[in-house]
C-alpha cells in the first residue's frame, strides 16, 4: 500500500505507523497546512508514531500539545520526492 494519497488525505502504512497530511498545488508544490494540532491528534489516536509534515509548517509545530509531541515524531519535507524517500525509509 502506498503511503500517499492523491487527495492529500491521511494514510497509514501498516508496518511503520506513519501519517502524512498535506496538499499539493496544481504545479506539484507542497502547500502548508492550516492547522497541525487536529490532524496530528487524529493520527496519534489512530496509532501514528511518525508524521510527515511540510517544511512550511515547521513554525506551527510549536502550537501542538505536549502529549502529541511526546508520542508522534515529526519528519519534515519540502518536496514530494523527499516525502516519498522519507516515507519509504530511504533517507
Amino acid at each position: 500500500m502506498s503511503p500517499f494519497a492523491p487527495n492529500g488525505g491521511i494514510i497509514s502504512t501498516e508496518a511503520s505507523h506513519l501519517r502524512r497530511r498535506c496538499d499539493l498545488s496544481i504545479q506539484g508544490n507542497i502547500k502548508a497546512m492550516r492547522s497541525l494540532a487536529e490532524p496530528l491528534q487524529v493520527a496519534m489516536d489512530n496509532g501514528a508514531r511518525k508524521a510527515l509534515i511540510p517544511l512550511e509548517n515547521k513554525r506551527n509545530f510549536l502550537e501542538v500539545s505536549g502529549e502529541i509531541v511526546e508520542r508522534v515524531d515529526p519528519v519534515f519535507f519540502s518536496d514530494p520526492m523527499t516525502a516519498a524517500m522519507k516515507a519509504l525509509g530511504m533517507t
